[in-house]
């Protein structure tokens, strides 16, 4: 079961460090000194790049502070309106410094081949707001709200994380800038990263060569340690950890400095490999761009694509294609848009193309999918933001895949899935916004999905994770499913097919799923149903039935279900706030403990009598069927 927000796991040692660190394993990208007449110029991306960040980050975490703007509410317009004027000024000041044709030449990231400075700010600046994002999505998750039977302890300790974690970034950035910045004046040579960053390798962190950048981390490190120590240790005592949000799947205040401290590292190196180490082609918004850029393209490139209305259907054939839309901090994603005559009715689409990265990118309103993908292994999409227009039927839609990544997009108004994912295995989709469908999310016939800090609002069903007997893959199994709002998903169901099944007013809806926890997720203001947990037979979804449709070793502990089932869908004619129906019993190891509701309806059907979940204690930190094989 996956306990931490990190992977690869590595060991930070930093002298003078209340304890070890756990993190990734990170070697920056090669940074090497610009020509002098470039100086200015690459300053000023820095430094302008820098301040768009922290403007970003600041605001954003400034909103979710606010327990005055609802869930799901940030960023408010106001906050908006901040971010974008911080990347407009950033912008201004970058094309002032780097205006001329020699100085941009002269520097040592891919830019230097364009003529036209605008393209730096765009592609730059739009993906530090992709670090600000993730940067505050993680250290917030989907609520700062109280939890039931906590208290100042546990609200102190969630402002601590939120002040903090960009904190870390911002600084870091700050002295690993400056190293970069005098090396540079003083015309160092060869790969400055060693120097001014330092890296994660063999369970160690190395540190920079440069003595006081060395001192600088090392004291910042030691410092957010010693704050979160000193605001989580009484929630650790008071047993909470696991109802924070904030790095959601915590377990100890050991975690959470590790989630702050390391992503806010991991976010700073990233940025700076976007400032000095670009190396993507940029396309420039024209007819047919996308699709020509893609053709051209060689395995594992990066495509930087500029801002502006693209009416394509984009198919794609090279493996490791990373896609990144620039004009994201000022909200002028590239859109693409259905061509007239719309022939496949997909904005993108691969078959069996390995490693696609799509980022930053908006669609509108294509026939079938926003972005359909199969047969793929490693896939990410992050940063999507697609309006169906009510008649799409997903928005992003991976299937019999391996190893999929969905975070930080915001997709509503399809007449299915804005985010769908099926038959797949190996998934985490975390940090997604979804609203105004008829399924929010939907993890079908899956393996091995990790589902957190997502925020599913105004649909029919706020998540849908089942089993479907009808198709040929039958995984599902091994996922964990936690911290996530699911409220107010009330609209009536405009749906066809599977979907046209899902009671209006759902929260969360389990059908025939094995060996997963459900925990620590808020539902709400659901009309039906706060959260349902049923079989394929009960939930009359089939035939045919799968052949193994009797949930087994499913845990649902401490969720927090309230306000659910005061006007249920007629076509059910009950509803409450947790609701448990199926055919089997107590000994399939189904179990139920400290959840949070007022009503409950629970049947098992047969052996008759017996009840439909019993107490249980947490899930082990494995099963041992875990993880699910991965697809064909």
């Amino acid at each position: 079961m996956r306990r931490l927000l990190v992977s690869a796991l590595a060991v930070l040692v930093i002298p003078g460090a209340a304890h070890a660190l756990t993190c990734a394993d990170r070697t920056p990208a090669a940074i090497t000194t610009v020509a002098p007449a470039a100086l200015k110029c690459q300053a000023a991306i820095a430094s302008e790049g820098a301040k768009f960040l922290k403007a970003k980050m600041k605001t954003l975490a400034g909103c979710r502070a606010n327990l005055k703007v609802p869930t799901g509410g940030c960023p408010t317009a106001k906050d908006t309106e901040k971010i974008e004027k911080a990347a407009t000024k950033a912008a201004d000041a970058i094309a002032k410094a780097c205006g001329d044709d020699a100085a941009q030449a002269g520097l040592t990231s891919s830019y230097a081949g364009l003529t036209d400075d605008a393209p730096i700010a765009s592609c730059m600046l739009s993906q530090h707001n992709v670090i600000g994002e993730w940067i505050v999505a993680n250290s917030n998750g989907a609520s700062n709200e109280a939890w039931p039977s906590t208290g100042k302890d546990r609200a102190s300790c969630i402002k601590e994380i939120n002040k903090t974690a960009w904190q870390v970034a911002d600084l870091a950035l700050k002295y690993t800038n400056n190293c970069i910045k005098t090396k540079m004046k003083n015309g160092a040579t060869g790969d400055l990263s060693p120097a001014c960053i330092g890296r994660f390798s063999g369970g160690n962190f190395v540190p920079p060569t440069d003595d006081k950048t060395a001192e600088s981390l090392a004291k910042l490190f030691t410092k957010i340690q010693d704050k979160i120590t000193k605001k989580c240790a009484p929630v650790a005592t008071l047993g909470q950890i696991d109802t924070l949000f904030s790095c959601p799947g915590a377990q100890s205040v050991a975690d959470l400095q590790n989630c702050v401290i390391c992503e806010g590292y991991d976010g700073a190196a990233d940025a700076l490999e976007q400032q000095y180490a670009e190396n993507g082609t940029f396309v420039a918004h024209g007819t047919g761009a996308i699709q020509a850029a893609v053709d051209a393209a060689a395995v594992n490139d990066k495509l930087l694509i500029g801002s502006g209305t693209y009416a394509e259907e984009v198919v794609i054939a090279t493996n490791g294609l990373k896609i990144v839309g620039c004009g994201g901090a000022t909200n002028d994603r590239p859109l693409v848009v259905p061509p007239v005559p719309e022939v496949n009715g997909r904005g993108f689409r691969a078959n069996g193309i390995d490693g696609l990265v799509f980022q930053s990118i908006a669609l509108f309103g294509q026939d079938n999918d926003g972005i359909r993908v199969s047969l793929a292994n490693g896939i990410t999409f992050r940063d999507i933001v697609s309006d169906g227009n009510l008649q799409s039927a997903y928005s992003i839609f991976p299937v019999t895949s391996n190893n999929v990544l969905v975070e930080l997009s915001r997709v509503f108004r399809v007449n299915d899935a804005p985010l769908y994912i099926g038959q797949s295995s190996g998934i985490i989709a975390r940090y997604n916004d979804v609203r105004d469908s008829v399924a929010g999310i939907e993890i079908e016939n899956c393996g091995s999905a990790q589902v957190y800090g997502n925020y599913s609002a105004n649909n029919t069903g706020g998540i849908l994770v089942f089993k479907d007997g009808s198709l040929p893959i039958q995984l599902a199994q091994c996922h964990e499913v936690h911290h996530n709002v699911f409220e107010n998903n009330n609209t009536p169901n405009f749906g066809a097919g599977t979907v046209a099944g899902v009671p209006d007013g759902t929260g969360m809806l389990i059908i025939s799923v094995d060996t997963t926890p459900f925990h620590h997720n808020i539902a709400r203001g659901n009309n039906t149903f706060g959260l349902a947990f049923v079989d394929q037979q009960l939930a009359n979804f089939g035939p045919p039935f799968s052949a193994d449709s009797v949930p087994q070793d499913d845990y649902i502990y401490a969720n927090w279900l309230t306000g659910n089932g005061a006007s249920p869908d007629p076509g059910v004619g009950f509803g409450a706030d947790f609701v448990s129906l199926f055919i089997g019993s107590a000994a399939d190891g189904n179990c139920q403990s400290d959840n949070i509701y007022d009503t409950q309806v629970g049947v098992v059907v047969s052996p008759p009598g017996v009840p439909a979940l019993s107490a249980c204690t947490l899930p082990p930190a494995a099963f041992p069927s875990c993880p699910a094989p991965p697809v064909p």
